[in-house]
């Protein structure tokens, strides 16, 4: 489609600047070949201009749709963001709470929950697989501020 738009417009360019030159050259001096210098000049730029007036640009995106796009885009990347990242801190600061229970003598494997803080992941609760602690509770409630009534405990 746009190779053939652009195969006929190179063509009739080449004719139009042709014709116009014969006419300019054929005008006598004076005005009238400065109005046809002008009106060449109108017409030439016409031509160039024509193929234009024939592309077909319904199949194209209006601006306002590319903006709906962009922005939905940008919401799904924050979300997979979000999510991911809410991922890492969970795992990260299981991986935290049993570094640091292995310090006190525990060996465990918590399993952390995080909730969203203005639109960013903060741990929330622990279910640790390991009875009470107060050391390693203590810890969790300072360091990673998860209250003890957030924190499940393994009977035992």
């Amino acid at each position: 489609m746009m190779s053939d738009l652009l195969g006929g417009w190179m063509p009739r360019i080449i004719a139009v600047a042709l014709i116009l030159t014969l006419v300019y050259l054929l005008a006598p001096e004076g005005r009238l070949r400065t109005a046809v210098r002008f009106t060449g000049g109108l017409v030439l730029l016409a031509a160039l201009l024509g193929p234009l007036a024939e592309l077909d640009l319904s199949g194209t995106l209006s601006y306002a749709d590319c903006a709906d796009q962009v922005e939905n885009r940008t919401e799904a990347m924050h979300r997979a963001y979000v999510e991911q990242t809410a991922e890492l801190i969970e795992e990260r600061t299981a991986a935290y709470i049993s570094d640091k229970g292995l310090a006190l003598g525990v060996s465990c494997e918590p399993v952390v929950t995080v909730q969203l803080r203005d639109g960013v992941p903060f741990p929330w609760s622990v279910t640790m697989d390991y009875p009470f602690h107060p050391a390693l509770s203590d810890l969790i409630s300072g360091e990673l501020d998860i209250p003890r009534t957030r924190q499940s405990w393994q009977e035992g």
